[in-house]
């Protein structure tokens, strides 16, 4: 009897001795819900954000990476793919998380997602926050803008979800908490691409925004609105 998605994703960062084989098994799993019913990814998206859609697909390695026994949206929304798998389609991610079976070549899940044009225009789906800050220092035009969209965007966090704000500056230190809160201005100007502690500290960020708000961060950005 193979286990539900769920009970996999609890274990993924407390239990789990063999991390390939489980990537393995989520990026298989990925693939299999985007093949046959991508309505159910969308909809576990939307439930996963807390009701917003942001258009940028949850890659299944970040959801298990980030999953959070605490926020009742992540166990709904993993609890809703648990009601939308067929057996068959179980019992093969269940024996590729274990080893006993190795995924049939298909291609990979997205590790990060496909970033959108670079200047979208109003009514566009906003760009994620990591791809804003991969533009600051090689293409901005306006950081005067961008500044003030930084510092909105923290000013949210602090109000709405301060607990985000401190995840994401361990994470950007590399596991290492600090006293003293980390500038978005200041992360966004040494951000470095090839440190995988930066990235996976904007990825979390992104990982806890609503749509609203980062619909409102890019349009500070491009100057379309004010704060």
């Amino acid at each position: 009897m193979s286990l539900p998605i769920l009970t996999h994703i609890i274990d993924y960062n407390k239990a789990i001795t063999n991390k390939n084989a489980a990537d393995k098994a989520l990026a298989w799993l990925q693939g299999q819900y985007q093949k046959t019913n991508p309505n159910v990814l969308k909809e576990f998206e939307r439930i996963w954000r807390g009701g917003h859609s942001s258009g940028q697909p949850l890659a299944f390695k970040d959801v298990a990476h980030y999953y959070d026994p605490k926020n009742p949206n992540h166990g709904k929304a993993i609890q809703y793919l648990d009601s939308h798998v067929a057996a068959p389609t179980l019992q093969m991610f269940d024996d590729i998380w274990f080893g006993r079976k190795e995924p049939d070549p298909l291609p990979a899940a997205p590790a990060h997602p496909t970033p959108a044009p670079p200047h979208p225009q109003p009514g566009v789906t906003a760009l994620p926050i990591l791809t804003h800050l991969q533009d600051y220092n090689r293409s901005v035009t306006n950081k005067a803008n961008a500044d003030k969209a930084l510092t909105w965007l923290q000013s949210q966090y602090q109000q709405t979800n301060l607990t985000a704000l401190k995840e994401f500056d361990t994470l950007w230190r590399g596991g290492h908490a600090a006293t003293q809160p980390l500038d978005f201005k200041n992360v966004a100007h040494y951000f470095d691409a090839k440190n995988p502690n930066h990235t996976k500290a904007i990825h979390y960020l992104d990982s806890h925004i609503s749509g609203p708000t980062l619909q409102m961060f890019d349009d500070i950005w491009f100057g379309r609105k004010q704060p």
